[in-house]
């Protein structure tokens, strides 16, 4: 792989991400982190400790839907250079960098444009902010375009020693994140279609299988069940209606890959853009139909506004698999097969077998999605100039995305300094609810997770307004103040309100929303003495 390449890439990839390393523990983080001490202290252990969550105190091993790679990991990372956000978020940017430059190595085997392909893949929603967190996302897909790469090189030089490595690669994959045993029948199909038989090279895609096999035992021996097992089913529970889930994943998609909104002026002929445009019509209608599901939750301050989010959303996603559709029709070979079925099952497991729709698993999208869109892109003159337009476009929104995240954030750390600074010196015995980076920083200032049976009247309890686990019953609480704290401005990831759930559609059927964003809010209560 060429030098200079590499190095701007490597130059980019630093300069984006250090803006963000003190960015707070946010989200899932926190498990991770949870995760990674256990190993420090047990290593052979690693999910062998309970936790509260989502609530209710639960061994770990039942709420950690994801293998411990990543958070060994961080654990080295935590023994090494000490648990501060900054060294913890300056270890992944090695990470997202081997992801960056992946992509720009598999791509350079299927587009001429292999550099747009990777920034196209950075300066994403999707990545930028993935990116910036302590979650597994980012680790799982280096692998998986890793391994990708190698396959394919190995194949193509007739080197066996590639395909294990590649193959072994994605057994790394798979114990970071369960998905990447997508990586099975993905380069099973491709290589099958650019061979036409299957050679002794299957027998190489055994490795993953192997080592999910080996992990499910030995974690079944751990804590008397598999835990792939265990989190399939739990996801096959928790799903939600099959059309709607299709409808959201839809929007995610486009919102955090928003190049090909940007490029149908470009890429589409006129009759194209009226058919999209009768089809965001069409959508908009649907969303807007009185009885329609998004109206009838009642949820959102705004309904009408989460709407249009949508629907310029999802025209964006559907011009993805348009792309990816003309791809195949276009060259009708394995490299357009493989782009196909990457992206649609990446989809597929998106709106059908995940628990929830989420970014964190529409990220292995994008650097497919960024490949098509080069192979697109493929032309001279007014093609490329636009193209570059087209690109930092999306950069500005990625970059703005990922801000709003940082302060979502970087709140909680926030409110609970103020708290302790407040109030915490006259009431030691605080409580509180909720989970995330708050959950972390309350625990670190010896807050405890609510447990109705143990506080006594006087105790303070917190109770986080844009949070997540939050039960209280009526009559039990006084309250005393509510502590506001800037937030996201102008756009945010996770509202309720706003119909934004970056990391859960559960919040909202929007990757974000844009709007007039409240400030944080963080109710002080007293707990009442029990009546009898």
């Amino acid at each position: 792989m060429p030098v200079g390449p590499r190095l701007l890439l490597s130059a980019v990839v630093i300069v984006s991400l250090l803006p963000f390393l003190g960015k707070s523990i946010h989200i899932d983080d926190a498990l991770f982190l949870k995760s990674a001490r256990q190993i420090i202290a047990h290593p052979l252990d690693f999910y062998g400790f309970r936790v509260y969550w989502g609530g209710r105190e639960i061994p770990m091993a039942d709420e950690m839907r994801n293998p411990p790679l990543a958070a060994y990991y961080l654990a080295l990372v935590g023994r090494m250079f000490g648990w501060r956000e900054s060294a913890l978020h300056a270890a992944f940017i090695p990470i997202a960098l081997a992801a960056i430059l992946g992509t720009y190595a598999l791509a350079r085997s299927l587009t001429r444009r292999p550099m747009y392909a990777a920034l196209g893949t950075l300066l994403t929603p999707a990545f930028l902010v993935s990116s910036t967190t302590l979650m597994s996302d980012t680790m799982m897909l280096a692998f998986f375009i890793w391994s990708i790469h190698l396959w394919i090189l190995g194949r193509a030089r007739g080197r066996i020693s590639l395909v294990i490595f590649a193959a072994m690669i994605a057994a790394a994959a798979v114990l970071t994140k369960y998905f990447a045993i997508a990586l099975v029948p993905l380069l099973l199909a491709y290589t099958v279609m650019r061979e036409r038989r299957v050679g002794s090279w299957a027998l190489a895609l055994g490795i993953p299988v192997a080592a999910l096999a080996g992990y499910e035992l030995l974690t079944w021996r751990l804590y008397g069940e598999g835990l792939f097992v265990a989190a399939a089913g739990f996801a096959a529970h928790a799903h939600s209606a099959a059309l709607w889930s299709t409808v959201v994943t839809m929007a995610f998609v486009g919102g955090v890959l928003p190049a090909t909104l940007f490029a149908i002026p470009l890429i589409w002929k006129a009759r194209g853009i009226l058919a999209g445009t009768l089809f965001a019509l069409v959508v908009l209608t649907a969303l807007t139909w009185p009885g329609s599901r998004l109206l009838a939750t009642g949820l959102f301050a705004s309904p009408g506004i989460v709407a249009l989010h949508m629907t310029v959303f999802i025209l964006a996603g559907a011009s993805i698999l348009v792309l990816a559709a003309e791809d195949v029709c276009r060259h009708r070979d394995a490299e357009s097969l493989l782009l196909a079925l990457w992206m649609t099952g990446v989809l597929f497991f998106s709106a059908f077998l995940n628990w929830t729709v989420n970014v964190r698993t529409i990220l292995p999208v994008a650097p497919a999605a960024a490949i098509l869109l080069a192979r697109r892109l493929e032309g001279e003159g007014r093609v490329r100039r636009w193209s570059t337009v087209i690109l930092v476009a999306q950069a500005v929104l990625a970059f703005a995305v990922a801000a709003a995240d940082l302060r979502l954030a970087n709140s909680a750390r926030k409110a609970t300094e103020i708290i302790y600074r407040n109030v915490g010196v006259e009431h030691p015995r605080i409580w509180f609810q909720g989970n995330w980076g708050f959950q972390e920083y309350m625990e670190r200032r010896g807050a405890r997770p609510f447990d109705g049976r143990k506080a006594r009247a006087g105790d303070l309890l917190i109770l986080p307004g844009n949070n997540t686990s939050l039960h209280v019953k009526p009559g039990t609480l006084q309250l005393v103040g509510v502590l506001r704290v800037g937030g996201p401005r102008g756009l945010t990831t996770m509202s309720g309100k706003d119909g934004a759930g970056f990391y859960s559609d559960v919040f909202g059927p929007l990757p974000y929303a844009f709007g007039r964003i409240p400030e944080e809010a963080y109710i002080v209560t007293r707990v009442l003495p029990v009546s009898h």
